[in-house]
């Protein structure tokens, strides 16, 4: 079966830039410099080590504004530096973070040993992902204590680049080990003095940028126009049948992992069997009826309904189905013995106004004998299943799928006392369970559940595990 069982790598994807470069509706590159480095710096002026501060900022866009890694312009450096990557969010009006930030985000790290000419690009991975409303100014710092600015130890850590303009780039600097995280206002524009005849960098950008991805990067797979014509069932006057509608989608970038089905309600009675029932197509022009496999199948209730109104019901997936991008899946309502004979009888499925038929299929057999693997019968909703018999007719089957970013999971762990902290993003209303197990080479080994399952929010979740100093490998599970 093709279910999502586990995202144990770090998965890190997108990015959004000030000049609007966007990789297409899920990422954002925030970028200002030029990538041309002009001169590495210091902000430490002369002999005296100090706590250097460096910060730009953007605007978060929809689609790239949960920040998951920030990308450092390394100049000058030594392997026994220590520095910090801050974020902050900005409340001033006109985005001057002396006048109103607050910092939402630190996070430790070793700058890359680097020399210069040229520049280098360091990495962050941010260890959980950092959440802004899209239009909200965010700033993207980078703090390093006790900066020595006099030869011979003298090191230049950050690198300006070469394109003549300061906007959105500021700095700060305070004595060795007393720089206050939280209070910016002595904070200026790059190419301003911090205090009158003082010195100052030249104008340009520091080269710091950040990558968001888009916090809820779903989809939903939708055939109707949303306008159900009437109910349907494929029983044929008086004799009850099996029933199964299909609807057949092509699995995208961003959307491949499939959480929830959405069945539009007909006819029904309290008392109805049902079953959801997902295929992978492997018939290379999408025939489910030339090749299709089972990788899904689970049971459910319809609702009581009279048919007399549209009613949608959602079917969360108790295991997220994953596909690959570009693979044809089917999403399939099977229900047995359907009765079609007045007095008692049922229009299960709804059928839509559009007139179209492409990629929607029926099927159906004597009650009880319906082979959910064998789909050779299905046909298009238009088409008599035998010669010289009557078809549905031209339409969609109201039947949706909704899908998830598999990609869209940073896996990451400390340490703080008894408890392992394991932290992870996740997509809104998608269900997230940490699990473990001893023998990852053991292919039948068990996995077993750590904690409660936490219901995701858009931004990072973080579980604690108790130290018990046995070897475990740690896998997300997602429904």
């Amino acid at each position: 079966m093709r279910m999502l069982k586990t995202l144990t790598r770090i998965l890190i994807a997108g990015i959004a830039t000030v000049h609007a470069a966007t990789l297409g509706a899920r990422a954002a590159e925030y970028v200002v410099d030029n990538n041309s480095g002009f001169n590495a710096w210091n902000l430490s002026d002369g002999s005296e080590p100090r706590d250097n501060w460096c910060g730009i900022v953007f605007t978060a866009q929809a689609g790239g504004n949960l920040i998951t890694w920030v990308d450092f312009g390394v100049g000058k450096t030594t392997s026994n530096m220590t520095a910090s990557v801050v974020l902050y969010t900005v409340s001033d009006p006109l985005g001057n973070p002396a006048l109103g930030a607050t910092r939402v985000y630190t996070q430790a790290f070793v700058p890359a040993r680097h020399g210069y000419p040229p520049f280098g690009v360091q990495r962050i991975p941010l260890s959980t992902g950092v959440l802004f409303n899209p239009g909200e100014r965010f700033l993207v710092a980078v703090f390093m204590s006790d900066v020595i600015g006099a030869a011979p130890n003298d090191l230049y850590p950050y690198v300006l680049d070469s394109s003549g303009d300061a906007t959105g780039s500021y700095w700060a600097r305070s004595n060795p080990n007393t720089f206050n995280l939280d209070d910016l206002s002595p904070a200026k524009p790059i190419d301003q003095a911090l205090s009158a005849g003082g010195w100052a960098p030249d104008p340009g950008h520091i080269i710091l940028r950040a990558h968001g991805i888009d916090p809820n990067p779903a989809a939903d797979y939708v055939l109707d126009n949303n306008a159900a014509k009437m109910g349907i069932n494929a029983s044929d006057a008086a004799e009850p049948r099996d029933n199964w509608f299909a609807n057949a989608f092509t699995a995208h970038e961003g959307a491949d992992l499939i959480t929830r089905v959405d069945y539009g309600v007909g006819h029904t009675t309290s008392n109805m069997a049902a079953s959801v029932v997902l295929y992978l197509v492997t018939e290379p022009f999408g025939n489910p009826a030339l090749g299709a496999t089972r990788v899904h199948t689970q049971a459910f209730s319809p609702p009581q309904n009279s048919g007399s109104s549209f009613v949608l019901q959602q079917i969360p997936l108790s295991n997220g189905v994953l596909f690959k991008p570009g693979d044809r899946f089917l999403v399939a309502v099977f229900m047995p013995d359907v009765v079609a004979a007045p007095p008692d009888d049922l229009q299960p499925c709804l059928f839509d106004t559009s007139g179209v038929g492409t990629d929607t299929y029926w099927a159906r057999s004597e009650p009880n004998t319906f082979n959910l693997d064998d789909l050779r019968r299905a046909r298009l909703i238009y088409q008599a299943l035998d010669y010289g018999g009557s078809a549905p007719g031209r339409g969609h089957i109201v039947l949706r799928a909704h899908g998830v970013d598999s990609k869209a999971l940073v896996l990451s762990h400390t340490f703080d006392g008894a408890n392992l902290a394991v932290s992870f993003t996740s997509q809104r209303g998608a269900v997230y369970q940490l699990q473990s197990t001893t023998n990852l080479g053991d292919p039948h080994s068990a996995w077993s559940d750590e904690g409660s399952p936490l219901t995701g929010t858009g931004i990072g979740l973080t579980t604690a595990v108790p130290a018990s100093g046995t070897t475990k490998f740690f896998r997300v599970r997602v429904q």
